[in-house]
C-alpha cells in the first residue's frame, strides 16, 4: 500500500513488492489507503509495526471481509500463470495430453489451492521461479534475443516476488546445466558457440536488473534513507574483517544507489536466517530447525498418488533413450537443488517456503500417468486401470481437504498430524477465528481466555469479552486455545506454556486447530462474582457433553 500511495518502499522491505503489491491493489482500487504505520523502538533502533497497519487496512469502513477478499484476489493471476506454465513445460517434454495432465496434478494439491486463496507472498514467488526456469531450459535449447528476454523478465519478477530466488535460481541453473553436461553428448555441446552465448546472457542479466529496478519504482536514494549503519550492520552480526571494513567505509560515503530498499531487505533476510526461528517437528520445538525438515513436509502434506507417479515419471524419463532427455530430467534436477539449498536453513516454517516443488514436479507426475496407462499384462489393460485409481485418489485428496487446505496431511500421518507439524501454516494459520466467533455466539458465551496463534486484530472479530491467555497461567471458565499455541507456544521460550491444557478434554473442537475447553472452578465459592453467568451458560452445554480431565 505504500508502494500504491506514497511510491516509496521503506516500511519493511524485508520481502520484495511485487506480491504484496499485487495484494493491495484490490483493496487501493476500493478506496483503501495507508494508515499512519507505529513506530517500534528496541534495543537495536525502531521498526514500523507492519501488523497493527496491515490490520487497520483490513478493517478500513469496517469492512474486514470485503477488504480481505480484494486482497487475496490478487493471487489469482498468479496460480492462473502457474497454470499456464506447468501446461506449456509438460507439453514441451511429454505432449499435449501431458500438459493436461500436468495442470490435473497441480491444482489437486492442497497446499496449492491453500496458498491461492491467500494474500501470502509464496503462490508468486514459486509459479515466478517455475517461470524462470523454463525460461532457462528453452534459452539453453535456442539462445537467441526472444529466449533472452523471456529469461531477463522472468528472473527479474521471480525476484521481485520474494528474495529466496536469489537462493534458489543459481542452484537450480546449476542442476539444470549439470544434468544437461551429463547426459547430453560431447558433439551437440560442442555445436553452439560460446561466445554469443555469453553475450545473450549479459543481456539477459541487464534486463533482469531492469525489471528489478522498476519494480522498486526506479528509486534513486542515499544509502542513508533506507540503512541506518549503526543498526544494521549490528543486526548482520559478526562479519568478516575485511567485509566490516568495506561495509563501514561504502556506509560513511553514502552514495546514491538504486533500489536502495532492495540492498535492505537482502541484508534483512541474512540477518533473520543467521538468528534463526524456533521450528516444529515430530513434538518437538527447536531453533533453526532440522536438516531433513522439508523432505518430511514434502512426504506428509503431499498426497500420495501424487508422490507415487512423481518417482515413476522420474523414473521412465531417466531410462529413456530420446534425444534431450536432460530436459525431461531438469523439473526433477530444479526440485532436488531446492530441497539441498534448504537443507542448512535456519527458518522451518513450513511447505510454503517449497511450495515451487509441486509445479516442477507435476510434469514428472503427469508423465508417470502416461507411461503407467500403457501397461498391459497378459493382453489386459492393468495400468488404465492403476492409473484410474491413483487419478480418482489424488482427486480425492483434494474433496477430503475441502474447506481448509490448510489442515490438510496424506495417509502417512493418520489420526493427529499436530504431532507432526503444526508451525508455518502447515496445520495452523489461524484460518479458524471467524469460525470461533459463531462458535461462542451459538453458546452465549459471555467471557473467554484465548490463546490463539494470528495477527489479526482479535479486539475486531466479533469476538466476547476476552483476555489474553498468558504462559503458564491456569484460569479456569472458558478457555480456547489454538494447536499451534499448544503444541509449540507464541516462542521457543514457552513452548510448553499452554501444554497444561492437554490434560483436559476439549467441549468442542472449532475447525481443525481450536480447542474449546470449559474448566469449572474447583468449588462455587471460589468463582469470581463476573464469572458468575459463565456458569450459567455453561450448565447447558455439560448438560450435553461432559467435562472430564483424560486419563493418563
Amino acid at each position: 500500500m505504500e508502494w500504491l500511495v506514497d511510491g516509496t518502499y521503506t516500511l519493511e522491505p524485508l520481502h520484495p513488492p511485487l506480491a504484496r503489491v499485487a495484494v493491495a491493489l484490490g483493496p487501493y482500487l476500493a478506496g483503501v489507503r495507508l494508515p499512519e504505520a507505529p513506530i517500534v523502538h528496541d534495543d537495536t533502533g525502531y521498526s514500523y509495526d507492519i501488523f497493527t497497519a496491515g490490520n487497520q487496512i483490513l478493517q478500513t469502513d469496517g469492512q474486514y471481509q470485503r477488504n480481505l477478499n480484494l486482497a487475496r484476489l490478487g493471487e489469482l493471476p498468479f496460480f492462473m500463470a502457474g497454470v499456464a506454465v506447468v501446461f506449456l513445460w509438460a507439453r514441451s517434454l511429454f505432449g499435449e495430453n501431458s500438459g493436461v495432465l500436468a495442470v490435473f496434478m497441480l491444482i489437486t494439491i492442497p497446499s496449492i489451492l491453500a496458498f491461492t486463496g491467500t494474500a501470502y507472498t509464496d503462490l508468486p514467488a514459486s509459479v515466478l521461479l517455475v517461470a524462470a526456469l523454463y525460461a532457462f531450459t528453452e534459452w539453453i535449447e535456442h539462445p537467441n534475443p526472444k529466449h533472452s528476454a523471456w529469461l531477463g523478465i522472468t528472473v527479474g519478477l521471480a525476484v521481485l516476488s520474494k528474495f529466496t530466488a536469489l537462493l534458489f535460481l543459481p542452484a537450480c541453473f546449476v542442476a539444470i546445466l549439470t544434468c544437461r553436461f551429463v547426459l547430453e553428448r560431447r558433439s551437440e555441446r560442442a555445436a553452439h558457440s560460446a561466445i554469443p552465448r555469453l553475450g545473450l546472457v549479459t543481456a539477459a542479466m541487464v534486463l533482469a536488473a531492469l525489471v528489478i529496478w522498476a519494480g522498486y519504482r526506479f528509486s534513486l536514494q542515499p544509502l542513508n534513507s533506507v540503512f541506518h549503519p549503526s543498526q544494521d550492520l549490528a543486526r548482520l552480526g559478526k562479519l568478516p574483517g575485511p567485509v566490516e571494513r568495506a561495509a563501514t567505509a561504502i556506509i560513511g560515503m553514502n552514495p546514491l544507489v538504486p533500489a536502495a530498499p532492495l540492498l535492505k531487505g537482502i541484508a534483512d533476510a541474512f540477518r533473520t536466517n543467521a538468528l534463526g526461528r524456533h521450528s516444529y517437528l515430530f513434538g518437538q520445538v527447536r531453533n533453526g530447525g532440522w536438516w531433513y525438515f522439508f523432505v518430511v513436509c514434502l512426504a506428509v502434506k503431499t498426497p500420495i498418488p501424487f508422490l507415487l507417479l512423481t518417482g515413476l515419471g522420474t523414473l521412465w524419463a531417466g531410462k529413456s533413450r530420446a534425444a534431450g532427455r536432460w530436459k525431461m530430467l531438469a523439473p526433477v534436477a530444479s526440485a532436488l537443488a531446492i530441497l539441498a539449498v534448504t537443507m542448512p536453513a535456519k527458518i522451518n516454517l513450513g511447505t510454503r517456503h517449497v511450495l515451487a516443488l509441486y509445479p516442477l514436479l507435476a510434469p514428472m507426475a503427469a508423465y508417470g500417468v502416461i507411461r503407467l496407462a500403457q501397461i498391459r499384462v497378459r493382453g489386459r489393460q492393468f495400468g488404465l486401470a492403476v492409473t484410474l485409481i491413483l487419478l480418482i485418489w489424488q482427486a480425492g485428496s483434494i474433496a477430503s481437504a475441502h474447506g481448509d487446505h490448510f489442515a490438510y496431511f496424506n495417509e502417512l500421518v493418520g489420526k493427529h498430524p499436530e504431532e507432526v507439524l503444526t508451525l508455518g501454516c502447515d496445520l495452523d494459520c489461524g484460518q479458524d477465528i471467524w469460525q470461533l466467533s459463531r462458535v461462542l455466539r451459538e453458546r452465549g458465551v459471555r467471557h473467554i481466555s484465548l490463546a490463539l496463534w494470528t495477527s489479526a486484530d482479535l479486539s475486531r472479530m466479533d469476538l466476547p469479552p476476552f483476555e489474553a491467555l498468558q504462559p503458564y497461567e491456569r484460569p479456569t471458565g472458558w478457555i480456547a486455545a489454538s494447536t499451534r499455541m499448544e503444541r509449540a507456544g507464541a516462542t521457543s521460550g514457552s513452548s510448553g506454556a499452554f501444554t497444561w491444557l492437554s490434560s483436559y478434554t476439549p467441549i468442542a473442537r472449532v475447525g481443525n486447530t481450536v480447542d474449546l475447553f470449559y474448566i469449572p472452578p474447583k468449588g462455587v465459592g471460589g468463582a469470581s462474582r463476573d464469572r458468575t453467568d459463565d456458569l450459567i451458560v455453561a450448565n447447558d452445554a455439560l448438560s450435553q457433553l461432559s467435562y472430564s480431565p483424560k486419563r493418563r
